[in-house]
């Protein structure tokens, strides 16, 4: 289900969004000694997690701006819009 999130990165704002992450992650840990219990770990956890996703977005589109063959930039487009063409095979 995490994957879906990806569909919702737009490809200029992908940056500003890992950009944003790793600040509201920094904050985090800033605050950290503030949280009790488990929710520092899981906040981290969370924000490592979409710190992926959005990286994983940003290269799309990094090798979107690259390709030149048309099967590679079909299949890249069908990536960032979270289609599976490129796992599958197809």
């Amino acid at each position: 289900m995490r994957t879906s999130f990806c569909v919702a990165v737009r490809p200029k704002h992908g940056i500003r969004r890992e950009w944003r992450s790793r600040r509201l992650r920094s904050a985090f840990a800033l605050f950290k000694p503030s949280l009790s219990g488990e929710e520092p770990r899981r906040l981290n956890g969370e924000m490592r997690w979409l710190a992926g996703v959005l990286g994983d977005a940003r290269n799309i589109d990094v090798l979107l701006a690259k390709a030149k063959d048309a099967d590679l930039r079909f299949k890249l487009k069908d990536a960032r819009q979270g289609r599976s063409t490129m796992r599958s095979g197809r």
